[in-house]
């Protein structure tokens, strides 16, 4: 935003009855890139404060905090303003007055320039270099000790490594060096850190040092986890799946169930990286286009592409080189540098030299110049090189120090660098080959593809031995013809990877980074306030003051997610007690659908309310055992919402938007720009209120309130309770009584008189239908010994089902006494009731009991497996639904799903979910129903019974779609 105007406080614009300016409208804040800033006197006021704005998505209301009034003085609470605005991202700053008659020009707006850093008083900044350095065995050490003396005329550098006794240089390019332990504990003053990431130990401890000191990252395999469980064996692999979860999400952690190697291969795992510094640099574009498939486009705004430095070194004269290897001067050589594994094509190197009759020919020699760290790959690419022609013109040297290194390019007069299975790095090698001036093949893959045409012998990426044959071949011509590509490729490395021109670059990126970091603002802010308090000041007054302080500053991109922007999933009654009925079936199946989902575009958190802390928090411990994954040791903590995150009510938790303590939670993510819907199963305590326990009708209409005042959508299960929910929202304050699809409810159950104030808030509207089958993604498993006698006693007969808890709605004593009559008519069907007992008047609960313990023909199962339900479905005769009232009816379209004939109660979401599909029958008491139910006993004998064969139900994949179609793809109910 490059305009801000504040508002004030909420309480001042709703109490005082004060208006703002004519000139104020939507048009005007999109001309003017503008954003209404407002403090929230009491959570509650931002829905009449939306109501209130021309453009409520360029409104950012945030709390007031009696916890920061508490702890910082007004100078320090101005400077937080100026935190708050910078995290906003204003450039200028207007107060505004209610009585401004004219709409501001430029000249009126106060200049918001970032202020200069304290921390960059000096010239040369100092800087703490975290790398490897010399001795240690690492292509990384190498090229930072060759970078240091380049990257120094830019800064005072500290070398940060595991053991400083160890280094095995000195030089002048550095003023100090201090242990990974004493840098983490703060003992190095320095204003600017950059860390060079790397996939071995040596960069382990990195992890935890960037979040007690966070810096910039050169990141050079985007693949970290060897790193990850480089330290640890036996915690290492739940270290991994850690790392996966926090940069890829649930969906990810689903794919990890193989193997350690497995699991390493598929995710980068280097989201940390992102979550903890203030940017990151890579060394090629291919590499940033390997992390666009892993993290969100928000995370690598703050990514950038750098060449990797390369020094253009002095070599040995050729037949020096040659002397010192043992090579003939008159053998032409080719070489291939770099460590040796199964992404380096050595096999298929070896086949293409034999098939184009290289091997047989003695004036010619190839060099592999590297180390196979693999045991077992090294004994079998010395067999392969055994049964060459001439295995003596074959060399494989193994490890080679530096100067017998620069003495193989300067021996070789072409280079062979092919490549698999990229993973992002830029390689080295190559680069020491283009800077001796060797032509040199390559394969079209990875970071290869980005040297430019004529400085190097490139072949497709997926090549053929014949094509590799051809390159070898034309090598050769081009060595004799002496042609210009060596010089063309030296003169591209002296360039573009010179380190003096890296260093540059990275010095010129790393203060980008520093000042335009939203996290770094953040930090900075926290130690400048909170840092000189922490021994004067009461301990549980500074941690509420450091919490509002978080809570405050949360609307900008500081905190993003490497996954992007959240979807909160509300799962707080589930996560408690999972009834494994209802509600609760339907809430396991979709957020197995949304946890499963990678290409989203959010990051899918199931949270829940912890009324201890009086916060949400993310059910981490519950998704661990949801999923059925190894035990993570994740920990439950607090949420932390940000503008573009979505929160979705998916569990019906009556308290949660009710409940101020709760409510402000909700109140406070909508007014920085968290998205709120809700879902809604049904309105049947206010349609039928005779059904429900008297102190429920209250609860709910409450709720009712509560989530139309919070939410900017709310998605129905049906299209029958949508427009139940639009007759409520018209009616509701209707003193006879409200009507709901022109059902009255009677005004002694009505708490009308007692109803929150009609709200000014109206969510979009929207509805889904549920999946049919019963757990998704599960499989059932067998029955045990008891179901399987259970179930060939109930298949002696034909029986009708009903599925349900034994409440008055549900319409179970109308069953009975019709089973009853049809059972004294001599008719041979049964009744299995599957359902534990909700809220039922006693005296019909100790007669279903009483009667199912002496008929032989009445069968109630309290509670029954998945499997077992299953079974009950397949064999049932007919699936009965006689509720009064329902939002959906999901017994039916499981019955569909397994094949099962359809009985129903004529009702409108009946109707709707089944079609044509089903039995319908009206009768409103037992005598009755026994005479349909007989009239569908005949027509089921003759088979003549409607079938659900046609019935178009949807799987859990598709109800989930059509839920996110609403929530994401904003596609709402519009009603003829």
């Amino acid at each position: 935003m490059s305009l801000v105007l504040d508002m004030g406080e909420s309480g001042a614009w709703l109490q005082q009855s004060r208006r703002l300016p004519d000139w104020l409208d939507a048009q005007w804040l999109e001309q003017n890139d503008a954003l209404l800033l407002c403090r929230l006197s009491h959570p509650d006021d931002l829905t009449a404060l939306r109501a209130v704005v021309p453009c409520t998505q360029r409104l950012h209301a945030t709390p007031t905090h009696p916890a920061l009034t508490t702890v910082l003085d007004a100078g320090e609470r101005v400077r937080l303003e100026e935190a708050l605005l910078r995290q906003l991202g204003a450039n200028h700053y207007l107060e505004l007055q209610d009585s401004a008659a004219e709409a501001p020009t430029a000249h009126d707006f106060t200049s918001l320039a970032q202020p200069p850093s304290p921390d960059i008083a000096r010239q040369r900044p100092r800087l703490a270099l975290v790398a490897p350095m010399p001795p240690t065995p690492s292509g990384i050490a190498n090229y930072c000790a060759e970078i240091l003396p380049a990257l120094a005329a830019h800064y005072d550098i500290t070398l940060v490594v595991e053991d400083p006794s160890a280094l095995a240089f000195e030089s002048s390019c550095y003023t100090a060096v201090v242990s990974h332990a004493a840098f983490a504990r703060g003992e190095a003053p320095v204003e600017r850190i950059m860390y060079h990431f790397g996939n071995s130990s040596f960069h382990y401890d990195y992890f935890s040092m960037i979040k007690a000191r966070p810096g910039v990252v050169v990141l050079h395999d985007i693949y970290l986890g060897d790193c990850i469980i480089s330290a640890f064996e036996t915690f290492g692999q739940t270290q991994l799946l850690q790392a996966i979860y926090l940069s890829h999400g649930w969906a990810a952690l689903q794919d990890c169930r193989g193997s350690l190697h497995a699991s390493i291969a598929l995710y980068p795992a280097c989201g940390a990286l992102f979550q903890d510094g203030y940017g990151v640099i890579v060394h090629n574009h291919f590499a940033l286009d390997s992390l666009g498939l892993f993290f969100s486009k928000d995370i690598l705004e703050r990514t950038v592409s750098i060449p990797l430095a390369r020094e253009i070194r002095a070599l040995p004269q050729r037949a020096a080189a040659r002397r010192q290897l043992g090579i003939e001067s008159d053998t032409l050589v080719f070489s291939s540098f770099g460590l040796i594994n199964h992404n380096k094509c050595i096999e298929e190197l070896l086949n293409a030299w034999e098939a184009a009759g290289l091997a047989s020919d003695a004036t010619v020699r190839l060099r592999l110049v590297g180390n196979c760290g693999d045991p077992t790959l090294a004994k079998k690419l010395l067999d392969r090189i055994a049964q060459m022609p001439q295995p003596a013109n074959v060399t494989y040297t193994g490890f080679v120090d530096n100067n017998t290194y620069d003495a193989a390019l300067a021996a070789t007069d072409i280079a062979i660098q092919l490549r698999r299975n990229s993973r992002g790095e830029s390689s080295a090698a190559l680069l020491d080959c283009m800077a001796a001036g060797l032509p040199t093949i390559v394969n079209a893959h990875g970071s290869m593809t980005e040297v430019p045409p004529g400085t190097t012998i490139t072949i497709a990426d997926d090549f053929t031995l014949d094509a590799l044959g051809d390159a070898l071949q034309h090598a050769q011509r081009l060595v004799h013809d002496k042609t210009d590509m060596g010089v063309r490729a030296r003169q591209f490395v002296h360039n573009n990877h010179h380190p003096e021109v890296i260093a540059k670059a990275y010095a010129q990126q790393l203060e980008a980074f520093y000042d335009s970091s939203p996290q770094r603002c953040i930090d900075n802010t926290f130690i400048e306030l909170f840092a000189g308090k922490v021994s004067r000041t009461d301990h549980k007054h500074l941690w509420q003051a450091t919490e509002a302080f978080n809570e405050y500053l949360a609307c900008g991109d500081g905190r993003r997610t490497p996954c992007g922007g959240q979807l909160l999933v509300d799962v707080s009654a589930v996560v408690q007690h999972d009834l494994k009925s209802g509600i609760q079936r339907v809430v396991r199946n979709i957020l197995k659908q949304l946890l499963d989902d990678r290409y989203m575009g959010y990051r899918v958190e199931a949270v829940y309310y912890d009324f201890e802390s009086e916060c949400f928090r993310y059910a981490r411990t519950f998704c661990n055992r949801f999923l059925d994954l190894p035990p993570l040791s994740l920990s439950d903590d607090p949420v932390e919402a940000q503008r573009g995150d979505i929160y979705l009510g998916l569990d019906l938790f009556y308290v949660i938007a009710g409940r101020e303590e709760s409510r402000r939670w909700l109140q406070h993510w909508r007014g920085r720009g968290v998205s709120i819907y809700h879902v809604i199963y049904d309105l049947m305590p206010l349609k039928l209120p005779d059904c429900f326990p008297p102190d429920q009708i209250p609860l709910y209409n409450q709720w009712l309130h509560s989530i139309t005042d919070v939410s900017d959508g709310l998605m129905c299960i049906s299209r029958a309770v949508a427009d139940d929910y639009l007759a409520w929202r018209a009616q509701h304050n209707s003193p006879a009584g409200a009507l709901v699809n022109d059902s009255p409810v009677r005004a002694e159950n009505n708490p009308a008189a007692d109803a929150p104030a009609p709200t000014t808030n109206t969510p979009n509207l929207g509805f889904f239908h549920l999946g049919a089958e019963m757990e998704s993604g599960s499989t059932a498993q067998p029955l045990n010994a008891a179901d399987q006698a259970q179930l060939a006693k109930i298949r002696r007969n034909p029986y009708l089902l009903m599925v349900g808890t034994i409440e008055p709605r549900k319409g179970h004593r109308q069953v009975l006494d019709a089973f009853e009559q049809l059972w004294a008519q001599g008719h041979n069907i049964e009744l299995v009731i599957v359902g534990s007992t909700g809220w039922v008047d006693e005296a019909f609960a100790n007669h279903l009991a009483a009667f199912d313990a002496r008929a032989e023909q009445l069968h109630w199962l309290n509670f029954v497996s998945e499997g077992m339900l299953s079974a009950l479905y397949e064999n049932a005769a007919g699936t009965l639904m006689a509720s009064s009232g329902e939002g959906f009816g999901l017994p039916l379209i499981e019955a569909a799903y397994y094949g099962s004939s359809l009985l129903a109660r004529d009702l409108p979401v009946f109707r709707e979910v089944c079609g044509d599909n089903a039995w319908y029958f009206s009768a409103t008491t037992g005598d009755d129903l026994a005479e349909e139910l007989a009239q569908w006993l005949a027509m089921y004998q003759q088979g003549e019974a409607p079938t659900p064969d046609t019935l178009q139900w949807k799987n859990w994949r598709q109800s989930t779609d059509q839920l996110l179609e609403g929530i994401i793809g904003q596609r709402w109910y519009r009603p003829s």
